[in-house]
């Protein structure tokens, strides 16, 4: 069983199918869709893109007025730019991070696990996984704030993390863009299985203080031994929320 909170969307409906974890026929978990309204187009910023799987699925379910992907994975991000070719979206080969400039990426064989954080193999919680061997490439960064500047969008209304424990570094990098969106689904672990990687407990409190308020959370995958070790959260802006689909 996979276990990590770096599981991508192809895999992840594929194994919540035989967890019986609740999921919609289109790749998106019933929860998320429960607070969004079909062929009601939203604006998405899709924050480890990889291949598209997730933007695909809610353009399918409620369309998309917008949607921004960023993926730092070159071989990815290219075959991004010619999925998603209709000008509406737009296409990102950087990290998200704290701030701009230039960093480190480790990309493993199991690429789905690949981070700007190094990744914790000696931990037996990943003793099932074959991560591989690393290969570390320069990946250029920008904040969250960065992109939506560069794309002009006034209202965000939803962002979707899948960075592999640097979530922390994202919304240090978006406090302005955070004011500005509704809804925030990201990926999480209930421990850090990477280097100065960032848990539940931090990001529900960094939201929290920017305005956000802990409306879903899903279980996800768990270790050998049965502990539950990632989830999916859906947190919702407290000035957004009487207007949010129930």
């Amino acid at each position: 069983m996979f276990i990590l909170n770096v599981i991508k969307q192809p895999v992840k409906e594929y194994l919540y199918k035989i967890l019986k974890i609740p999921y919609s026929n289109i790749g998106v978990p019933i929860s998320l869709l429960n607070h969004l309204s079909k062929d009601n187009p939203i604006v998405l910023i899709d924050i480890g893109a990889y291949d598209g799987s997730f933007t695909l699925s809610l353009e399918k379910y409620c369309g998309l007025k917008e949607g921004i992907l960023i993926e730092p994975m070159p071989n990815k991000a290219k075959h991004l730019t010619y999925t998603f070719c209709n000008p509406k979206y737009q296409v990102f080969n950087v990290a998200l991070s704290d701030k701009s400039g230039q960093e480190k990426f480790e990309v493993n064989d199991a690429d789905f696990t690949s981070s700007l954080l190094k990744i914790k193999r000696e931990m037996l919680e990943f003793s099932n996984i074959n991560l591989g061997s690393t290969n570390t490439i320069d990946c250029i960064t920008l904040t969250l704030d960065d992109i939506i500047n560069q794309t002009n969008i006034e209202d965000i209304d939803l962002i979707k993390m899948d960075v592999q424990g640097a979530e922390h570094l994202v919304l240090l990098g978006g406090t302005q863009s955070l004011l500005k969106t509704k809804m925030i689904w990201t990926e999480f672990s209930y421990k850090a299985l990477y280097e100065n990687s960032s848990t539940f407990t931090e990001i529900y409190n960094m939201l929290s203080k920017s305005g956000f308020k802990l409306i879903e959370v899903e279980n996800g995958f768990r270790s050998p031994d049965g502990e539950l070790l990632q989830g999916d959260a859906l947190f919702i802006n407290s000035n957004f929320l009487k207007s949010i689909k129930k």
